[in-house]
């Protein structure tokens, strides 16, 4: 009797060691309280990767007149001092958006991570773009689980929906506004934002390109078109593409004159990438640039190779409205990213004539990541400096109206430079 209890027990025990081992396995990748070793290793960690392959450093220590590779030290204490996980997080955050003053190099919160897995599953060429990330990807989403929890206790209204996309969220309701000016010749069209609802199966984005498309159609045959982009922080290059260039564009691709020039710094970690995409990049050293002569030493002496790209596939499939007439873009010092891509191109090609003040600018077209060691969390961050046709840096100058439109303190400036337009249209009329 005493030995079957014995065996009982003995078996109890067996099995309680195997639960405890095999809940520690399962969870070995989850997310657990840092330690102050484990935050400063995360933060080294990206320090090292962004210091040799981060691509705006020098325009950020001539815009803003900050070094932040100097300021090492002072990070690791910030770090030190943060006493959770969150406060690690936000501390990171910080010393990226801000102190970078660049929004396209940020750490990843759980609905952005959750974001690019969803337009990874969906879209082919997306999958293709981020291929040399995706076991990076596979390997963050325990951690990000955890991620989720602690972004949950401390905004459980925004969280409540573990699909949560807060990009849509912050989205205007109104991004759409179209109304014709004078009826028979002058159109308007403002657009807030560029962003798609890919983790929404794109059903908000389908709803205002069948908006625009349905206005476009109403207008196609006045003589001009004010699209109106202030204030449009960017979302995806898909959208202008697909519900602005393809309705209004009539002419041959081939003679679509657009081209991105973007050079990088060689960095051992962003080149695994570029190589995968780009085979034959290290045969383009900088120095064969046609504009090599006017690079300032400083980027001379930081970058290696370049990358020309255009936009010819992307703009293989039209769906032309037979719009003929004159189309005026305005913009400000807010827009950015995908949007000043578009602004970009319609100064290139002459697809429009931009108004207003120069933009914010942006970086390159490749998005890279890492994943820190230890918290698990997701780095996306910029190794591209595009360039202007005169050797400087885009993100450094913008891009530069055709006409200047002078900002006031107060008011709408999208309305005022609306009004100028108007004048200078109709002042065309008059002088025909």
């Amino acid at each position: 009797m005493k030995n079957k209890k014995y065996l009982f027990v003995t078996g109890v025990i067996i099995l309680l060691i195997f639960t405890i081992l095999f809940y520690i396995l399962a969870n070995k990748e989850g997310l657990k309280d840092l330690t102050v070793e484990e935050k400063i290793e995360d933060f080294e960690y990206m320090y090292e990767i962004l210091k040799d392959n981060y691509s705006h450093f020098y325009e950020i220590k001539k815009i803003y007149g900050y070094d932040w590779l100097s300021h090492k030290e002072e990070f690791e204490k910030e770090i030190r001092k943060t006493k959770d996980n969150m406060e690690f997080y936000h501390c990171m955050q910080r010393i990226l958006i801000t102190e970078l003053h660049d929004d396209h190099t940020l750490i990843l919160d759980p609905s952005y991570y959750n974001t690019y897995l969803d337009v990874m599953k969906v879209y082919e060429d997306a999958y293709e773009a981020f291929k040399p990330f995706e076991k990076m990807f596979k390997k963050a989403g325990k951690k990000y689980e955890g991620w989720y929890q602690l972004f949950l206790e401390e905004y459980p209204d925004i969280y409540i929906n573990k699909n949560v996309d807060l990009a849509s969220r912050n989205k205007p309701k109104d991004n759409i506004k179209a109304h014709v000016i004078e009826e028979g010749k002058i159109a308007y069209l403002k657009i807030q934002s560029f962003f798609i609802d890919y983790g929404n199966n794109e059903k908000g984005y389908e709803k205002e390109k069948n908006k625009i498309t349905n206005f476009l159609n109403d207008i196609k045959d006045y003589p001009y078109l004010i699209i109106d982009i202030t204030g449009n922080g960017g979302g995806s290059s898909k959208y202008w593409i697909e519900s602005l260039v393809s309705p209004l564009s009539n002419k041959d691709m081939k003679d679509i004159n657009y081209e991105a020039i973007n050079i990088i710094r060689g960095g051992d970690y962003t080149m695994k990438y570029f190589e995968y995409h780009f085979p034959e990049i290290k045969q383009n050293s900088i120095e064969k640039l046609d504009f090599y002569n006017s690079i300032p030493k400083e980027v001379k002496d930081n970058f290696k190779y370049y990358i020309k790209t255009g936009m010819q596939e992307e703009l293989e499939e039209r769906n032309s409205i037979g719009f003929n007439g004159k189309i005026f873009l305005i913009v400000d010092e807010n827009v950015y990213s995908a949007a000043d891509e578009f602004a970009r191109f319609c100064n290139q090609s002459n697809f429009a004539t931009l108004a207003g003040t120069k933009t914010t600018g942006s970086g390159g077209n490749n998005t890279m990541f890492m994943i820190l060691p230890n918290s698990g969390l997701m780095l996306r961050f910029e190794a591209e400096m595009l360039l202007n046709k005169d050797g400087t840096s885009q993100y450094e100058t913008g891009t530069i109206p055709d006409i200047e439109i002078q900002k006031e303190e107060f008011g709408d400036y999208g309305i005022k430079a609306m009004k100028e337009i108007i004048d200078i249209i109709r002042s065309e009329e008059q002088n025909k």
